[in-house]
């Protein structure tokens, strides 16, 4: 609170309450998704870790608190990120999300639909639900040209073209963390 207000006192903030500008309403989707006994014996191996380290047992160096709840993370959204040889579950959380994806990309229209993940975001070493998601979307029948990933847009032209290309319904899902595509 006490930086946010010698901040303004140097800067002109507005509130989008101020602007008042057009602003369309967000349709949010929740689904819950049941864990698997791969996931449920990982949270149990993660509990005895998490004993281990507060009981001293273990060197701070080689496994600590924050270690853990990271991987408890990176497990809860995909077992395949921790393990890769980890089995991809039927009813897992970017089958979910793909699904209903399909679902609203069927019903038409030029809406855009931004998936926000900020858990294993692309990158060529390791598994990535972004790659994942986008081939249960193409493999649905969406076009993999009209599918965009936030972290491929690097500089602001980039972005910018981004942005026209969804604004003329040339891009459908856009998949990014809340880094990329918070505003």
């Amino acid at each position: 609170p006490e930086l946010a207000r010698i901040f303004r006192e140097v800067a002109d903030v507005k509130m989008a309450s101020d602007l008042d500008l057009p602003t369309p309403e967000a349709e949010r989707h929740h689904h819950v998704c049941e864990p698997s006994d791969a996931l449920r014996a990982y949270m149990k191996a993660l509990g005895e870790r998490a004993a281990a380290c507060r009981n001293g047992g273990v060197d701070k160096t080689a496994d600590n608190i924050l270690k853990i709840a990271n991987d408890g993370r990176h497990a809860s959204l995909d077992m395949r990120l921790v393990d890769p040889a980890a089995n991809d579950e039927p009813d897992n959380k970017a089958r979910k999300v793909a699904s209903t994806v399909v679902q609203h990309y069927e019903l038409g229209g030029d809406n855009v639909q931004l998936v926000f993940c900020d858990l294993a975001t692309p990158k060529s070493h390791r598994f990535s639900v972004y790659t994942e998601i986008r081939g249960l979307l193409v493999d649905a029948g969406i076009p993999e040209a009209e599918i965009a990933f936030a972290q491929d847009y690097k500089t602001d032209a980039q972005r910018q073209a981004m942005y026209a290309a969804a604004r003329a319904g040339q891009l459908r899902v856009v998949l990014g963390s809340t880094a990329k595509m918070g505003m």
